[in-house]
């Protein structure tokens, strides 16, 4: 039972570390879609630094081995098997798109 915690509403999350410059190019694009559920409420949006040893758990269970990783969670369950991996480019506008299929 490798779940690592449940939200009561869908997740989307960003898996990143400080360094990647993948990552850096991402997050202000990432931090639009964190601003637009922060107010609507329908989507949690986190963003999870690999590196801090009190996400060592979840970035293990879920396997995070390239940055940025992107998991949606429909039903709130963070754990590999409810996971869906975003592929598409990270672009507000393609994120929103790939979250919004599912919500």
């Amino acid at each position: 039972h490798n779940e690592v915690k449940t939200f009561n509403r869908p997740v989307l999350t960003m898996y990143h570390v400080d360094w990647c410059g993948y990552c850096k190019r991402a997050k202000p694009e990432f931090n639009k879609i964190i601003s637009h559920y922060k107010k609507s409420n329908d989507v949690i949006v986190r963003s999870i630094d690999c590196e801090d040893p009190e996400n060592a758990h979840e970035v293990k269970t879920m396997n995070v081995k390239s940055y940025p990783t992107i998991y949606f969670f429909p039903d709130g369950k963070i754990s590999p098997s409810t996971g869906i991996k975003y592929n598409g480019e990270r672009t507000y506008e393609n994120m929103m798109k790939f979250t919004k299929q599912y919500v």
